[in-house]
């Protein structure tokens, strides 16, 4: 088991930023280890990710972990999904960017215009895409998702869209109408004057697309639509 915690937070931080952490792999002193992935996560300052570790090391325990590193990594997978995203949601940005500078080619950089040395909301997207499209690097959908995210915390608009494209089409996680729609009426409280979110807002009413059908909010988004930009004669939205 502490083999599988060694490979997956090695796959998070970067094996350039852990340094030999994972040289002592083979130890047979498991609180040894423990402790150093304990120690390796505190220097973000986090208490609480010491607390998931332990956490999910305990709900791990009656578990048999025999076998080669393959098998054990399998067999956290069921776990290791909200793991990931509790770390990469807490780890410092400048750690995740100093790893996508180690691990993206200049090309991909150069390709999507990203300042690597200023990033802003709109670089996390661009940089959401070149996971999700494999440019350079091997597609990751998982990570793909956790950069749109990163986005969305900057307020970034395209941010947004890369969230609505994961919920609808299911990039790096389940499909979910219901969580498509949230993400939908969350993007018009921060950007307010695009009419054709509105529209959509209408068309999840009309339809029952992760809510409840309900005309007359369908009516009294598709009016706001319209009322935001004068000019404005629909279209399809994404």
């Amino acid at each position: 088991m502490v083999e599988g915690y060694v490979r997956f937070i090695c796959n998070i931080f970067g094996e350039n930023y852990i340094g030999d952490f994972k040289k002592s792999i083979d130890s047979v002193d498991r609180n040894k280890l423990m402790n150093k992935i304990h120690s390796m996560v505190s220097v973000l300052n986090n208490k609480e990710q010491i607390k998931i570790i332990a956490k999910f090391d305990l709900k791990n325990k009656n578990e048999s972990y025999d076998g080669d590193v393959s098998s054990i990594i399998n067999k956290l997978k069921k776990y290791s999904k909200d793991l990931y995203h509790y770390l990469f949601k807490n780890i410092d940005i400048e750690v995740l960017v100093e790893r996508v500078k180690n691990e993206v080619p200049k090309e991909s950089f150069v390709k999507r215009n990203i300042n690597v040395n200023n990033m802003n909301g709109y670089d996390y997207e661009q940089i959401a895409n070149i996971y999700e499209r494999g440019e350079g690097v091997p597609v990751n959908k998982e990570l793909a998702y956790e950069w749109y995210l990163k986005s969305v915390e900057t307020n970034e608009y395209y941010g947004y869209l890369g969230m609505l494209h994961c919920y609808r089409d299911g990039i790096g996680v389940k499909k979910n109408d219901y969580e498509y729609f949230k993400w939908l009426l969350e993007l018009v409280t921060v950007h307010i004057s695009v009419p054709a979110v509105y529209e959509e807002i209408s068309k999840c009413y009309e339809y029952g697309l992760g809510t409840e059908v309900d005309k007359s909010k369908s009516k009294k988004y598709k009016d706001i639509a319209f009322k935001v930009d004068k000019n404005y004669f629909g279209y399809i939205f994404m």
